[in-house]
């Protein structure tokens, strides 16, 4: 049996590779929406406010929507303070995850990015490794709809691949990148 390979194995070997650039919350949270938008059979998003009627605590940034002309409404660069929410996010295979039955008779797994407000590596860190899990788990839907080779839509070696596309397949992982939602906004230890 292979050993479970850290997800630092994941880095590209490219001298091409740019650095990394640190979010702040409202960048977070869009993150968050686009991985809904753009995996909706894989992953939903919610608030522990809205699923589990929690207060709010504090005012965060968010970038304001702007309608598209499409009728649809994108984030802008401008920011606007709105009750600082927890979010939460749901991966399972299962089917789309708001509803109660997707995913429930799977093991679980939880991912938590931090719970004091000045630690900043954490948030990314999970941040990355559901865009992993995501992109692990569309590529493997993409080579068994169209066979092609694996390295058209996935950069790491085909281990990594596997071992994450299984991640999604047969768990219901959690993810809370920032638990503290307000710290994390606050860039303090609260």
């Amino acid at each position: 049996m292979r050993p479970l390979l850290p997800l630092l194995a994941l880095v590209p070997t490219s001298t091409s590779a740019t650095q990394y650039q640190y979010k702040r919350f409202p960048e977070m949270v869009n993150d968050m929406v686009s991985f809904t938008k753009s995996h909706p059979d894989l992953i939903s998003l919610k608030t522990s406010q809205d699923q589990f009627g929690l207060p709010t605590v504090g005012t965060c940034e968010y970038y304001s929507p702007q309608e598209n002309g499409n009728g649809n409404a994108e984030s802008s660069s401008e920011t606007v303070e709105a009750p600082c929410k927890n979010y939460f996010m749901t991966i399972t295979s299962g089917g789309p995850t708001d509803s109660a039955t997707p995913g429930d008779e799977l093991p679980e797994l939880f991912f938590s990015g931090e719970v004091h407000g000045d630690e900043q590596v954490g948030p990314h860190a999970v941040l990355e490794t559901t865009r992993l899990l995501l992109l692990a788990s569309k590529c493997i839907a993409d080579i068994r709809s169209n066979p092609q080779s694996p390295s058209t839509c996935w950069p790491y070696d085909d281990y990594s691949l596997s071992l994450l596309g299984r991640l999604v397949s047969t768990r219901r992982t959690v993810v809370t990148p920032m638990s503290n939602a307000l710290g994390f906004h606050q860039m303090q230890r609260t």
